[in-house]
Formats: C-alpha cells, sequence, structure tokens
C-alpha cells in the first residue's frame, strides 16, 4: 500500500477477505494481512471529523469487523488481544460516530449498536 488509500477503500478491500479467512492458510495470508491491519490501523486513527460525515460511514465499522474476522482467523500471526483490540476501537469508532452533529452518522452508529 504505497499511496494513502481511505477507511472506504480498505473495507471493500477486506471485506472478501475476512468473510472467507476459514478457508485460507493462516502461515501464507498471514504476514500479508499483518501490514495491511497496520496500515488500516492507522488510517482509521488519522480520519478527519469530516469523514464522519460521508454517506460511507458505515464502512469503517465493516472494516473494523473485517479486520476482527482475519484477527481470529490468523491465530498464529495476531492474538487475542488484537482481536479484542478491534473491538475496541469499532466502540471508539461508534461514539465518534454518535457525537458527530451529522445524522446519518449518527443512525449508522446506532445500527452497528443492534
Amino acid at each position: 500500500l504505497e499511496d494513502e488509500p481511505s477507511a472506504f477503500l480498505l473495507s471493500h478491500v477486506l471485506s472478501p477477505w475476512g468473510k472467507c479467512i476459514e478457508y485460507l492458510v493462516p502461515e501464507t495470508v498471514g504476514p500479508i494481512f499483518e501490514k495491511v491491519m497496520a496500515k488500516s490501523i492507522e488510517v482509521i486513527r488519522k480520519m478527519a471529523p469530516e469523514e464522519y460525515k460521508s454517506k460511507e460511514i458505515g464502512l469503517v465499522c465493516d472494516l473494523l469487523m473485517s479486520m476482527k474476522l482475519i484477527c481470529t482467523g490468523c491465530g498464529n500471526h495476531f492474538t487475542k488481544q488484537d482481536a479484542k483490540g478491534m473491538d475496541k476501537m469499532r466502540l471508539q469508532e461508534i461514539e465518534k460516530m454518535l457525537k458527530t452533529s451529522h445524522f446519518n452518522a449518527r443512525m449508522n452508529a446506532l445500527n452497528e449498536t443492534l
């Protein structure tokens, strides 16, 4: 990932991998996902407040859910604390969405809590 990808792009890239992680060989894909996961966390943490007003803000929670699935599926490369960290980060993002004044972000956050 040479250029700076958006959280929305990363969500589209990682979502299929998260759904089929149980069919992949962890020893093969684990090292690749380590780099992508680190970059994804960095991108999510750097998100600007304006990005929370986007109609696609729900994809951030989808990205974090895919990242959690990858953490649990590649057991040798990620720990249970990594998966718990994804849950914690997801809750932090939901909290940020609830704090914005944008209606769409708040509704996506409420949908994520259900």
